[in-house]
Order: C-alpha cells, then structure tokens, then sequence
C-alpha cells in the first residue's frame, strides 16, 4: 500500500493552474480592448450585419475546430479526472486578474489605440486564418481516396475476428483475458514465443480488438516497436515517451510527463548536452528514484485502468538492445496496473551475435525477466484451409486475372493441400509452414503467366509444379542451375534419360543428377529435387499399377520422350506475364464499371479500343474482367450479357496464336458460364445471394429454354442449323463445363442442370457419382440436336468442318488477321496451319465429346442412352453407326476415305511407350482410336477397305494433318498407321 503525502510534482502542477487562470484573465481583458475598438469603427462604418456576419463564421470556425480537435474528449477526461483541485486554483488565478481588473489592462488599451482599423483586423485574424487552413487540411486528409485492388495478397496481418482463417481467434480472447489479470494491480511480463510468420501480428491484433471492446474501465494498449528507430536510439527512452503519450490522450494526469522524464534522468544517472554540435555528458542529480518512482505508482494506481504495452518484433534486434529493454522493464518500469505483453521468437534469439550459445541458457535468462508465456502453434489442417481462403479473398479483390487463370490456381494449390496432409509434412515445413511463406507462394503463382497455358489440351502436374515452385522460391541457385541445364533444347541433367536393356526401354536418373544431389548438403535441397526428378521417389509416390504420364510429368525432358515438359515448366515459371497498354487494369475496370452503372454492353464494345479490326484481345479481355466480377453484375443485366454472347459468338475468332487471336469463341463459352452460374438469375441482386434449389431453378430454365427463359434456351441457340459444326463445338464445350467433375467453380449450374432431371439426383458426395447422374439429360439433349441436325440430314461432320471459311472461323477479325499478313507479322502459312489445326481440333473434340463413354474429367455423351437412365452406351452406339455408315463410308464418295485417314492421323500418341521407333514425337497408337470407334468395326472397316486405301496411293499425297502438338504428313505418316492398322487386324478381339 502506498502512503499519501503532498507530492512535489503536484505542487507545481497547482502553480501551473494557477498561472493558467491569470493568463485567461489576461486574455479576457486583452480582447476587451480589442473589441472595444473594433465596436468604434463599426458604429462609426454603420457595418453591424457584416461584423454579425464575420462573427458568426469565426464562431464557427472556433465550434469546427474545437470538434476536429477532439476538444469535447479532452474536456471529459477532465472531468473524468476529478481534479477539482486543479479546477478550484485555475479559478483563484483567473480571480486574481479579475480583482485588479487585468494586471495588463492600461498598456493593452493603450497600445490598441495606436493601430488602425486594418492593423486591428490583420491582428484579430490571423488565429483564424491559422483555424481556417487547418480545418481545411483536416478536411483533405479525412478525403479517402478510391483504392483499387490489389494483384497480390497482401501481407497485412488480420483485424478482426471474421478474418481469422486459423481458428485463434478463441485462443486469443483467453489470452486478452488473463492480461487483464482480474483488474489486480499487479504488474506481470507476459510473453508471446512463436516464428515468424507463423501469426504473432494477427494474435495481437485479435488481443487488441478485445480489449478495445471492453469496458469498465477500458484498458489502454501501446504497441511499441523498436524496428522502427535508429540503431543507436536510446529504446527506454522512446518508450516512455510513447507510455507518456498514450496515457495523455487517454486521461488527464498533468503531472505524467514531468514524473517519467524525472525518473528517466535518475535511473540513467547522467543526462546529455549539446552544445554547438558537441554532446557533454553531466551527472544528474534529480533527487532519489526512489520517491519519483513512489508518486508515479500514485499517479497509474489514480488512473484506475489497465495499461498493456505491447513490444512487437523483439527478436529482431541486437541481443544487447533484447537486454537493455528486458533490464528497464523489470527493475524500472514493473510499475502497478502496467502489464507488458512481448512477442519474440526463442530461436531467433539463441541465434543472434553475442548471445549465450547454449539454448537451455537463454531460456533460463527468459524466464527471468518472462512471468507468464504461450507457445503459438499452427497445425497443418489450418494452414490448408487457409490456403483456400486466401485465393478466394485474391481473387474476389483482383478483376484483371482471367476466368482460366482464377480456375487453375485453385486446382494448383490442391498439391499444396496434399502436402499438409501428407506424412512427409515434416520435411516441408521450414518453407511451407507458416503463414508468410503461403502467401509468398501464392503471390508468386498470381505474377507468373497462366493466361497463355491451355489448360484444356495441356498436361501440367500440380504436384511438380509446385515443387518447381518451392525451388523457384527457396533455392533459386539451384533453380538456376536447372533452367540452364534443361532449357534451349539441353537435357537429361535432373530429367530423366533413357536406357535400352534386354529390348526395353527404361528409364533412369543421369549420373551427373546422381552426383549433384550427393553435392547438396542440405537434406531438403535433397527431397525436394528428388520429388521432382528421382526415379525410384516418383514410382514410390504413384499409385499402385500407375506409370508416370510422361506428357505431363517434369522429369521428360528430352526427344527421347517425344515431350519437353520440364523446358516447359521452367518458361512458364520464368517467363512473366506482359500487357500492352490495352492490357490496362483501370481501364477495363472503367468500362466494365460502366456497365454495371447502366451502359448497355453494344455501346461499350462500340469503341475504337474494342474494334475488331485490332483483333479480338481487348474484348477477349473485357469479358475476362466481366466475368470475374459476375458476383457484382444485378440480374437483369447479367442477363442482357447472356443473351448477347449468344446472339453475338459467331462474330470472334475461333483460331489462335500470336498476332491471330485469342481464340475467344472458345474463352467466350467460359465467361457465358460464370455469367450464368452467377449473375443472370435472381430478382435481385442481393436475393441472389440465397441460392437454394427454388432460386437457382432459374438456372435450368435458361439452359433448357423453359419457364421465364421459354423460347431462348442456350442449348438450341447455341447450335443451331446455321451454325454448323461451330456451333456443335460450341455446344460440346457448354456441356462438358457442366459436368461436377471438371473441378470447375460452376456449383449452382451444375447443380441446377441435376435437379432439372431429377429432384433425388446427388448434389454431394463423390463427384463423378454427382456427374454422372446430373450430365444425363443435357447429354441426351445434346445428342438429339445433333442427330437433328447432322445425323438426319445425312450430314458428314468431317467434311462440314474442312468446307469452314476462312471468314467463319475468323469471325470479325478477319481483316486484322489479312493486315498482320500484310504487315509481316505473320505469314500466311502460319495462318494455314493454324486453320487446319483449328479443324482439327474440332473434329477430334466433337467426335471425342459424342463419342467416347469415359467418365473422367466429365462425362462423354457416349455414356448415354439415346433415351431413358439405362446409361447402356447407346450414344456411342449411335456415333460409331453415324462414322462408319456415312463419314468414313466410301459408297458414299471416295472422299470419305480421307476422312477415316484424317481421322486417325488426329489420334497420333507420344511415342515414348512405343515399339514404332523413337524419333517421331507421336505415332500411330490404337488405344487412341478406339476411345470413341468400337475395336470390332474399326477392324472390320479396315479388313474391307484397307485394299482399296492402299490402292488409291494417298501415301503419296502432300497433304498435312496438323493439331496442337504435331503435324502429320500422309507421305511419311500413313504407312506407320497401315502398319499399326494391320497389325491390330491380326489380333483377337
């Protein structure tokens, strides 16, 4: 308990009041004065409404300033206070001007007299003047300034309890709670040890959000951070001067300032001088400690509230400033109703220059200083869920990422996932197992450039990509030495090689990898490469009876294998995204604002920024941003959107390549998806949010042309007779983004089109189950417009598509593409190819989509009956009935051979399996064929005509076949697929 008595401190205070209340006086009287001779000059001018008005502005002025000054807090922490000490000598000197009626009373209206009326003005308004500019500049800062969102997750630490994404939120209240210590008096160090980035920011903040909320009495919390002073900043010193601070704006206790500088000078012994740039040092002697001490425990215990000061980032500092700042807490500042909560890391500090070298020591010096410390912990669950949460909130704040990209950063991170949960989390934990580094990841994935990766016929493995990733990141010499060994065609370093033994193929680690990582000397530089590229790890991880995907797996790398994965990989991780100045975020975030904001869609792609004849990437853009922001896009014009990409698809390109386009025909069919699983349904905007199977009804009305959509429906518009073949891909594509295993983010569509079909369809569960069940109808639908339309009009799809123009397959941007080749920037042979390469994708995607009876990744009509849940792979019946009756069938035209040629030229197969030679990239494979054709009809058909193909001489002919991946000659190509064609006739079926 501490004893009263009258205070020095105190004193001077009073005498200070007392001063202040004689000042006040002084002032009354000065502008008595003052105003005694403005009343002259206004009586004397007859200006009594103008002087009315200039008082009744500065009035204001005074009032605004008062308020923006937070006068009325201060004034309740005076009253709060309870000074009536204070008050009561405040009032005795203002008493004593007043009983002699001013001190300065003669000389103020003496001197007032001398000046004129302009000088009395320019005197009497400077304080306003001052008043006024800071009242305006008070305005200007308060004027928040629209920030646009950010590309990157940032790396600020979470405020409140919503945002807690790693379920400490609770873990944190309790800790608030026992700072707060009951309300005892008692002055504790409480410590908070965990790595960097594991949360400690986000910890706090969750403190400081609790204590912020409490009342009764409200505690007051400094957050001090010694980073951000100088190396040679007497960090004691700041830190009274900002323990001053707070508890100053929080209360008023005249006497705090005075108290702490005392005792600061008297804990320290000496005091500095600066004279003329030279600094002295002089002994100080303000008295005992002792006593200054004794009345600052009066004044805090006065105060009545809690005081927590928090020390951030501790270990960041040298261990001789760690001690300096352990020492002052605890033999100066350990004062009642003062708490301190430190954050630090214990291995950060056994790590620094100059500190003890033994562990157990450090923590044994800890302890000393330390009462009460938590430990915190993340477990690798929550940083999986945290993995997810973060994208989402990236995205939802970042419009300029496309569709695709939004999408395939989703299904990248699953590897991350499986790496929390995986037994050798251990091994990942120093660079994935914090926060920080998650982000970073992240971050890094955002920056790369995704947009020019198509990952509908491209082969990445999630799982290599991310450690190519976390080597990018963590070990980039070692990524280095990777580029440079595997990139402008060099290989077989960390890739693999390949060795013939016994008339096999195997393959095997190099011997210079084999060394390289004996050369390592650390343990995770070692287990991250052999994650990579390590044979025998990379059969170890695969699943049972599974051979690596050599068209997709990082360890190919050479011609070997017909596929320079890893080359690709390092381009796609080195190579960053660019953007022309159309690319511009602000200005396709304006024009899609717009259109939210009411300007129809034909308007803004009316623009000179959006003509075709500058190709089709800025509105290949545009809708990107559109699409993201579906969420934000009010029903009514999400469905004016929808209606127009229908009606409007036919005008974009359909081919791709530098200085051609964007394939945006295909990106289109995408962004139409989001649009309709997210903006066009709903009365309202904010009804929509409510997406329960009675709203999202909608949905299956649009695509099926029924109820509020009757006569419209996307299905029929889509594909329609004059169309053509186009517009079945068109189709096709719709339909395979609706199935539930596509890992897609189209949950309301896909679950819409089920329940269309079947109210007991599963719309949870295993997805292929959920596929299966809910693709029925619309695969069924599909499949008759087809046989409507080609089937019935004895239409051959093969020669539908060669018969396509250049004009439709260029859309709008035909004249672009004319004025590249013009220009030089393309050849025409580029164009040609790409023209033959788009038709056959076509062929192959369309035949394959109707065709095939596979559930992978979607669900091929084939699956289907023609009618009924059956599911006997009628559809596929039909399709091979359709292809070898009237496609391939020579008794229609001779033509028709070509067709079956051009067919299986399309289903060429890396030659890394095959006993066809080892020096093509793809070669005739059956297994290809035979995935839409029925193995006992292709052999019959061959049986028959192979006599007359061979006959005809096409292995003669010039004429090239060309997909995505490789380009196929019938004067070098047909003879190894005859070969491959009659040796599968020799086989059992």
């Amino acid at each position: 308990m501490i004893s009263s008595k009258v205070r020095l401190a105190d004193i001077f205070v009073l005498v200070q009041s007392a001063i202040l209340g004689l000042l006040f006086g002084e002032i009354w009287y000065l502008s008595q004065a003052i105003a005694s001779a403005l009343n002259a000059y206004i009586n004397l001018l007859d200006k009594q409404g103008f002087a009315i008005t200039i008082c009744a502005i500065a009035f204001v002025i005074i009032c605004a300033y008062f308020l923006l000054r937070n006068g009325y807090s201060t004034f309740q922490k005076l009253i709060r206070s309870k000074r009536f000490d204070i008050l009561v000598v405040g009032a005795f000197g203002l008493s004593t001007s007043i009983a002699v009626d001013g001190l300065g009373t003669s000389k103020y209206q003496e001197y007032i007299s001398k000046i004129d009326l302009f000088q009395l003005v320019l005197l009497i308004s400077i304080p306003m003047v001052i008043a006024f500019m800071l009242l305006l500049r008070a305005i200007m800062v308060k004027a928040e300034k629209a920030t646009p969102p950010s590309f990157f997750i940032n790396d600020r630490a979470i405020e409140i309890k919503e945002d807690d994404s790693l379920g400490i939120s609770e873990k944190a209240s309790n800790f608030a709670v026992r700072v707060l210590n009951g309300g005892s008096f008692d002055s504790l160090v409480f410590g908070i040890d965990a790595p960097w980035g594991v949360g400690k920011s986000s910890f706090l903040n969750l403190c400081r959000s609790y204590w912020e909320n409490k009342t009764d009495p409200k505690p007051i919390v400094i957050g001090f951070e010694p980073l951000r002073y100088k190396d040679d900043a007497d960090l004691v010193e700041k830190l009274v001067i900002e323990l001053v601070d707070a508890i100053q704006k929080n209360a008023f206790i005249p006497s705090i300032h005075s108290l702490f500088s005392k005792y600061l000078r008297q804990i320290k012994g000496k005091r500095e001088l600066s004279f003329f740039g030279a600094k002295f040092e002089l002994e100080s002697n303000a008295g005992l400690a002792e006593d200054t001490l004794r009345n600052l425990e009066v004044s805090i215990l006065d105060l009545n509230r809690k005081i927590i000061i928090v020390v951030d980032d501790l270990d960041r500092l040298s261990w001789q400033e760690v001690k300096n700042v352990l020492f002052a807490i605890k033999r100066s500042f350990m004062l009642p109703n003062v708490s301190y909560v430190l954050c630090y890391d214990t291995e950060n500090l056994i790590s620094m220059k100059g500190a003890m070298q033994d562990a157990e020591k450090v923590h044994e010096f800890l302890e000393k200083f330390v009462n009460i410390k938590i430990s915190l912990f993340i477990d690798a669950d929550d940083l999986a869920k945290l993995v997810s949460s973060d994208i989402d909130k990236a995205i939802n704040n970042n419009l300029f990422l496309t569709p695709h990209l939004l999408d395939q950063i989703k299904p990248a991170l699953e590897a991350l996932v499986k790496i929390y949960k995986s037994k050798d989390y251990v091994y990942y934990q120093n660079i994935v197992g914090d926060i920080r580094k998650i982000k970073r990841l992240i971050n890094t994935m955002m920056l790369l450039d995704f947009q020019e990766v198509d990952t509908f016929n491209s082969d990445l493995n999630k799982q290599d990509l991310i450690h190519l990733l976390l080597i990018y990141i963590n070990y980039p010499n070692i990524f280095r030495t990777i580029y440079n060994a595997e990139t402008s065609g060099k290989g077989e370093f960390f890739s693999l090689t390949r060795e013939y033994s016994n008339g096999k193929s195997i393959a095997k680690n190099s011997k210079d990898f084999v060394e390289y990582l004996k050369n390592l000397d650390s343990k995770q530089q070692q287990f991250l490469l052999k994650k990579v590229f390590d044979y025998d790890t990379l059969i170890a991880d695969s699943e049972p009876y599974e051979n690596l995907d050599y068209t997709s797996r990082a360890c190919f790398n050479s011609g070997e294998y017909g596929h320079r994965n890893l080359e690709r990989y390092l381009n796609l991780i080195v190579k960053l995204a660019k953007q022309d100045k159309l690319d511009s975020y602000q200005f396709y975030k304006n024009e899609k604002d717009k259109l939210i904001s009411g300007v129809p869609i034909g308007e803004i792609l009316k623009s000179e920024d959006f003509s075709f004849l500058k190709g089709d990437f800025s509105r290949d853009q545009l809708w990107n941003i559109i699409a993201n922001s579906a969420n934000d896009i009010p029903p009514s014009i999400g469905a004016d959107l929808v209606t127009y990409l229908i009606e409007n698809l036919p005008e974009y390109s359909a081919l791709s390549g530098k200085s051609i386009g964007k394939n945006s025909r295909q990106n289109l069919i995408y962004s139409l998806l989001k649009l309709l699983d997210q903006a066009a349904w709903g009365e309202t905007l904010a009804g929509r949010r409510n997406n329960n199977d009675e709203s999202i009804a909608e949905i299956a009305e649009w695509v099926f042309g029924e109820g509020r959509h009757a006569g419209f429906g996307i299905l029929e518009s889509l594909f329609t007779s004059e169309r053509g073949s186009l517009g079945l891909y068109d189709l096709l594509l719709f339909r395979l983004y609706c199935s539930a295993d596509r890992g897609g983010s189209f949950f309301n569509l896909t679950k819409a089109i089920s329940l269309h079909e079947d109210l007991n369809n599963p719309t949870s569960g295993l997805t292929t189950e959920i596929a299966k069940q809910g693709m029925r109808e619309i695969s069924q639908l599909v499949f008759q417009v087809f046989s409507k339309q080609f089937v019935k009009q004895k239409i051959n799809l093969f020669e539908e598509i060669d018969n396509l123009s250049f004009d439709i397959l260029a859309g709008k941007t035909k004249e672009f593409i004319e004025g590249q080749i013009n220009e030089g920037k393309v050849s025409q042979e580029q164009v040609d190819i790409e023209i033959i390469t788009t038709k056959s994708r076509l062929k192959g995607f369309i035949v394959y989509q109707l065709g095939n009876s596979k559930i992978s990744s979607g669900v091929g009509c084939g699956y289907y009956d023609v009618k009924g849940k059956s599911d006997n792979k009628g559809i596929a019946k039909e399709i091979n009935k359709y292809l070898f009756n009237l496609c391939f069938n020579p008794n229609k035209s001779l033509k028709n051979y070509e067709c079956f040629l051009d067919y299986c030229l399309i289903n060429f197969r890396s030659n890394f399996f095959s006993d066809y030679g080892d020096s093509d990239a793809y070669v005739p494979n059956i297994i290809e064929m035979t995935e839409v054709l029925e193995a006992n009809k292709l052999k019959k058909y061959w049986l028959k005509n192979r006599g007359k193909i061979k006959a005809l001489k096409f292995d003669d002919m010039s004429k090239m076949v060309a997909t995505g991946n490789y380009h196929a000659i019938y004067k070098e190509d047909l003879q190894p697929l005859y070969k491959a064609l009659d040796d599968f006739v020799k086989l059992e079926i």
